[in-house]
């Protein structure tokens, strides 16, 4: 049996449909990290996991006036950085992978053609539905989001710390045991690792208002704030732990799983798995040895099997587990690449990644990090995908931006906007959202038809709490979420006009960044692949340019 994770997703052609259906965490991915992870001027970087902005364990962000935290976070670690990885290193990586990590990777190996950055790449012809990679369980990191769960490694962190981290923190304490393991059979891939990160948690705050985009201001500082807080409970937990680490190297470690990990349902232990069918089967034999009835024990234990994998399949809805592969985690992300999948074996626990479609000798074999937006790809891989289908715009405070502006009539808007208050709808007002078509999610043309149209208050009960349950964090967005058809003809005007005036308070305009981008473009290709001044200013530039497009696409859409 298989439990299918999704680096993404859908049934391939020749294998039925498992019982568990995956996701990659958090997370979508590309190259994370340093310099060796950019394709022009955009980078990316592989998804997983999937991670989410800012952890539901996270407090709520204040929206009135903010003032945002202007210190960057802890600086590059002194480790062995991505770029400075040549052929040589491809091939110890590959021989390690294949002779002790025991990965099974005969079409696929880690390479770094001529011009073309670090990746998986084909060996020989692969086919739709043919196996890339298969990583055994003794090669994967991995935690649940249960507070229940125990760490894995008796004595590693305090045990109240560890039940109270969310899973990135988890895998982040396993990941360090790792790095600072002597001797460690994890040392090659440890040092494939990248050095540093240009994630925006690294920027200052004009840095992050050079973005033009207010709401992932607030969703790194939130995420500052969380990261902050977690250094400082392993700092106060309680004596005896047997791992030691900084803050510094908390943040590198977390940053590493964040962008490297899949996200799926949780089976659980298929060692304990394994272990009941030989209890089971055990008692069946000694039950046979003392003249008991033959068929009888048969149909008992197939009934117990049978209960144990249905009750692990129904548990494993509600959890999630998150796993960090060495080796698969060096493809890097392509949105177009969404049904490439990750499956686990739901017996030994292995995970094995399926192509999506065909790929050619010496072709970049790519995964889709999942429907990510440009938030996400920023905030938690450190680069920018081109064209983004799953890309979002996230008006932030937007009561607030009604009130303030002059283009919409206020009156009737105002009242309605004072009924909804006092019927307890603040927070649905604080945050609408645009797909990359430029249209309204579902959920924010509800709310929209709510202000500027003439919907029952009463009626639209279960949006609000539905708002009060999500938050419109970039991995939560999809981009094929598209509630135009129900918007009324006001809301679709309101929004137009509400876009026009978000992109004329802007700096720049959108033909003027993409003028600069093609600056950028140029002096990207002659500088040094270090050079992370350039790269981040391609980066801000780029994520610009799209969110300036769905803006004036909701103009061209009203």
């Amino acid at each position: 049996m298989i439990a299918r994770y999704a680096v993404k997703r859908s049934g391939r052609t020749s294998r039925s449909t498992p019982l568990l259906q995956f996701k990659p965490s958090q997370h979508s991915r590309h190259p994370r990290g340093t310099p060796s992870h950019h394709q022009g001027v955009f980078r990316k970087v592989l998804k997983p996991l999937s991670a989410s902005l800012v952890d539901a364990s996270n407090p709520s962000s204040s929206k009135q006036d903010k003032k945002y935290d202007d210190e960057p976070l802890f600086r590059s670690r002194d480790r062995k950085a991505e770029s400075s990885w040549g052929q040589v290193e491809c091939r110890k990586f590959n021989t390690w992978a294949d002779k002790e990590a025991m990965v099974k990777c005969e079409k696929a190996l880690v390479q770094i053609p001529p011009g073309a950055e670090r990746g998986l790449y084909a060996e020989d012809d692969i086919s739709t539905g043919d196996m890339i990679v298969s990583v055994p369980s003794l090669m994967l990191l991995k935690v649940t989001n249960s507070p229940k769960e125990k760490c894995p490694t008796k004595g590693l962190v305090d045990e109240e710390l560890w039940s109270s981290s969310p899973w990135y923190i988890r895998l982040a304490y396993l990941l360090l045991e790792k790095v600072k393991l002597q001797p460690s059979d994890w040392k090659p891939y440890i040092s494939a690792l990248p050095e540093r990160f240009e994630t925006p948690i690294h920027w200052n705050h004009d840095q992050l208002k050079d973005l033009h985009y207010p709401y992932l201001l607030e969703r790194v500082d939130l995420q500052k704030a969380d990261l902050r807080r977690r250094c400082e409970a392993f700092k106060n937990g309680k004596s005896g732990i047997s791992l030691s680490m900084s803050s510094e190297e908390l943040i590198w470690a977390t940053e590493c799983v964040r962008s490297r990990s899949f996200m799926g349902p949780n089976a659980g232990d298929p060692r304990t798995r394994i272990l009941r069918q030989i209890f089971l089967f055990g008692l069946a034999g000694v039950y046979v040895a003392q003249g008991g009835d033959f068929g009888r024990v048969i149909g008992a234990v197939a009934a117990a099997s049978i209960f144990g994998v249905v009750s692990d399949v129904i548990i494993s809805q509600n959890k999630r587990q998150f796993i960090m592969p060495v080796f698969a985690d060096m493809a890097n992300h392509r949105s177009q690449a969404k049904d490439t999948q990750a499956d686990v074996n739901f017996w030994s626990g292995d995970v094995t990644v399926f192509a999506g479609s065909d790929v050619r000798k010496g072709d970049e074999i790519f995964f889709s990090y999942g429907a990510k937006s440009n938030d996400a790809l920023l905030q938690y891989y450190g680069f920018v995908e081109e064209n983004n289908p799953n890309d979002v715009y996230v008006f932030d405070s937007f009561e607030k931006k009604i009130e303030e502006s002059r283009v919409i009539p206020s009156s009737s808007v105002s009242t309605r906007l004072k009924q909804l208050r006092d019927k307890g709808w603040s927070p649905a007002l604080e945050s609408v959202s645009l797909n990359a078509k430029g249209q309204p999610t579902l959920l924010s043309a509800k709310v929209l038809n709510l202000i500027f149209g003439t919907a029952e208050i009463d009626s639209y009960e279960s949006v609000l709490e539905q708002t009060k349950r999500s938050t419109p964090s970039s991995s939560d967005l999809d981009g094929d979420d598209d509630g135009s058809p129900m918007l009324s003809k006001n809301a679709r005007t309101a929004m137009g006009l509400m876009c026009r005036a978000e992109l004329d308070q802007m700096p720049t305009s959108l033909e003027e960044d993409l003028s600069l981008y093609e600056e950028l473009k140029t002096t990207v290709n002659d500088k040094d692949d270090e050079d992370s001044v350039a790269l981040r200013k391609s980066m801000t530039v780029g994520f610009r340019i799209g969110k300036k497009r769905i803006l004036t696409q909701c103009v061209s859409n009203s």
